[in-house]
């Protein structure tokens, strides 16, 4: 875990993600998202023959579940 904590961290104090207080709930750079929308990229290219659904969820969700 420390290593995970660690990483967590570094993207924190990057500016790569940014902290709202609550775990498991964080604010995204544009960098951090311009990654995320290449890797989306890729993997249609490579993958999108296979029809695959893209799905998208809410950045929370209910804790009563």
């Amino acid at each position: 875990m420390d290593m995970q904590t660690s990483f967590l961290d570094r993207l924190f104090e990057s500016g790569l993600l940014i902290d709202t207080g609550v775990d498991g709930l964080y604010g995204r750079s544009g960098q951090f998202e311009d990654v995320i929308t290449a890797f989306e990229r890729l993997i249609d290219k490579f993958g999108g023959a296979d029809g695959a659904e893209a799905r998208r969820c809410p950045p929370g969700g209910n804790r009563a579940r």
